[in-house]
């Protein structure tokens, strides 16, 4: 039966992972004598090329999971960033707070005490206004270097992920079109032994196919 990755994923993961080509000599190496020479060099070449294709299949899996280390890295490279990026906005909460503080209690009723107190607010906030530029200036540059950082991490990540899923793909692919040669090719051999009736060689030659479920 064809398989997709993701069943195909699940089965290795689960510890199905069979060395054909042993299991092919295995199961008729008692029987190899009375076995069609022609029948068993084709089967134990195709039995080859599948755990060949097997493990490029589970290379991937390993390619995979260890391309999640990519975000593990981002995660270090970011703190510094992030740490900078609360500080000013602490600094920018406690700049709110300065430039309310200068709206003072007025010290006099007369038009000098009110242009004398207004201008001195006047002139603190415009201090706390530029200040309050500057951690802004600081906060468009930090943001903008963590959205790049971002990007670039993402973009390799996809690509690292398309890579993976390609080679995966085709390993899979090649791993169905295998199985369906061995099934054909087993079932050829097992009924040229049943003919010849030989018995004991068909059932070693069946055997293969537990590797594929038994059916």
């Amino acid at each position: 039966m064809a398989k997709t990755p993701d069943q195909r994923v699940q089965e290795l993961k689960g510890g199905v992972m069979w060395v054909l080509a042993n299991v092919w000599d295995a199961e008729t190496s008692k029987v190899r004598k009375d076995l069609d020479a022609s029948a068993y060099k084709t089967i134990a070449g195709l039995a080859k090329r599948f755990d060949a294709a097997q493990d490029k299949f589970s290379q991937g899996i390993d390619k995979k999971d260890k391309s999640k280390d990519i975000f593990k890295k981002l995660s270090g490279d970011l703190e510094k960033t992030i740490n900078q990026i609360d500080a000013l906005h602490q600094t920018l909460e406690e700049l709110r707070t300065d430039a309310e503080a200068t709206v003072k209690n007025k010290s006099g009723d007369s038009l000098d005490d009110l242009i004398s107190e207004w201008e001195e607010g006047l002139k603190e906030n415009q201090a706390v206004t530029k200040e309050q530029k500057a951690c802004f200036d600081q906060l468009t540059k930090l943001n903008e270097s963590m959205n790049k950082v971002l990007a670039d991490t993402l973009g390799k990540a996809r690509a690292q992920a398309d890579a993976v899923k390609s080679e995966m793909s085709s390993a899979n692919n090649e791993l169905n079109a295998l199985e369906a040669q061995i099934r054909s090719a087993v079932i050829s051999s097992e009924a040229a032994a049943i003919k010849q009736n030989k018995l004991d060689v068909a059932k070693a030659v069946k055997a293969v196919l537990k590797v594929f479920g038994g059916k």
